[in-house]
This record gives C-alpha cells, structure tokens and sequence, in this order.
C-alpha cells in the first residue's frame, strides 16, 4: 500500500505539472493562434495539427499525448510483442490515471481503504503507520491543488479561446458545426464533472483527517474507530455531506474541524 501511494503522488504531481504547463501554453497564445483555435475543425487529427501550429506539444498535454495514442493503437495490432506489450500497459495507464477525474477517483478510493487500515495498524509493512498517514496527507493535498489549478486552467480558457470544452479539450457536439446550446451543453459536463470530482476527492482528505488525525469533531459524527465496512461506508457519506455543506457555503456547524491538518 505504501508503494501504491507514492505512486500516486508521483502521478498527481506530473498531472499537476501539465496543468500548469497548460495554463503558461494559455497565456503565451497570440490574438491569431487564440482565434485559430475557436475555428470548428473536422476530425481529430486536425485538432491535434492545429494544436502543434500554435505551439501545444508539451505531454501528457498536447500533440505528443495524440501520437502516444496513435502508437498504442497501432501497438494493439499484429502479433504478441514487446511493442505490443508496453502498449497496452500505456493503455491500461492512460484509462486508470490519465484523465483526471479518474486519477481523482482511484486517489479517493486508495485514500478511504487505507486510512481505514491505518486505523488498525494493518497497513504499515515497510514505514512506519504514522508516516504512511503523512504521505496519505500530501497527496491529497496535491489532488486538492490540482482542483485549484484546473479552475485557474478554465479561467484562462475561457478568457483566450472562448471555451473550455471544445477549444482547450477538444471535444465534439457530434454536429458539423456546433451550435451555441451543444457547445453550452459540452462545457457544462466538463464543469459538472469537475465539481463531483471535488467533493469526492474532498470527502476523502476529510475521511483521512477524522480516521488518522482525530481532526473533525461534532455530535452527529461517526464514531471511531471504523470497525467494518459499513461503518467505513456511513462516515464517508458525512464527509460527502460535510464537504458538500462547506462547499457551498451553507456550513451548518454540525461537524466542525478542530486540527490544522482537518483545516487544510
């Protein structure tokens, strides 16, 4: 368990780092290279070329993330080989941890499971149960961050390219040239998307900092220690609760932090 979270916090670091690269690629766009951008393109491929003219190579974002692609997919292709082999391992990684809202949900889950074991000293087999909780704290505060920096990513989008979903993300209405409702529709799911993902992976630091840190407190709070699954279960669904009450500024009081480390 402790080399699967040191994984993750490699992998949420590097995702951290493209956003930002993201942002900087963003900013650094001229009037023309902005205005290219919001023209409607016919397939893929074309999106990935006029991202390569205005400078969008940096990987996993931009055009060598397209060309990893290609290379999968031809990798998939004639018999059992090495090629073949590291193909479908990038494929397999690319499906678990390459999109965001998936590397959000395996953090989530890895996150709950493992605070869980910590608990009941189940988990520390090469550190120590203290410092694996630690480690446990910094990547979800690294996953936290990276929800700052994609807000900041859309911001920029919007600002230079007029959109988020079809001009940064490139993704289609299915219509030859979309109409303002479909590319309305399209930024929709992504900023929906991206708000569940917050309060999920906001639920998971907040089940950290109750089970491993004693950082919440409140009278209708599941009490610890979390004996079995269901109990596991419940006291996520009140951090859900709690995470979706603070977000939204209502902030009823009924659970309340009492550490620094429930504050962050």
């Amino acid at each position: 368990m402790e080399l699967v979270t040191i994984v993750l916090i490699v992998v949420a670091s590097l995702k951290v780092t493209s956003v930002v690269q993201a942002i900087r690629w963003l900013g650094g766009l001229t009037g023309e290279e902005a205005a290219s951008l919001q023209k409607p393109w016919s397939t893929e491929t074309a999106y990935y070329e006029l991202l390569e003219a205005c400078k969008g190579k940096s990987f996993p974002f931009g055009t060598k993330d397209y060309r990893l692609r290609r290379y999968i997919s031809a990798s998939h292709q004639g018999h059992l080989s090495f090629r073949r082999l590291l193909g479908v391992v990038v494929s397999l990684f690319q499906a678990i941890l390459y999109r965001y809202e998936h590397l959000a949900a395996v953090v989530t889950v890895h996150t709950v499971v493992t605070a869980s074991m910590l608990q009941s000293r189940q988990a520390g087999l090469l550190i120590s149960p203290a410092v694996h909780a630690a480690l446990l704290y910094i990547l979800t505060i690294i996953v936290l961050a990276m929800n700052a920096v994609l807000s900041v990513e859309a911001v920029f989008s919007y600002a230079r390219l007029g959109g988020y979903a079809i001009p940064f993300h490139g993704l289609s209405t299915g219509e030859a040239k979309p109409s303002p409702g479909g590319k309305l529709l399209l930024d929709l799911r992504v900023v929906v998307g991206k708000v569940t993902t917050t309060i999920l992976t906001g639920a998971g630091a907040s089940y950290l900092a109750h089970v491993c840190f004693s950082g919440l407190k409140g009278d209708a709070l599941r009490s610890l220690p979390i004996s079995n699954v269901q109990d596991a279960a419940a006291l996520f669904a009140q951090m859900i609760y709690w995470v979706t009450t603070t977000f939204t500024t209502v902030g009823y009081g009924d659970i309340v932090p009492q550490t620094g480390t429930a504050n962050w």
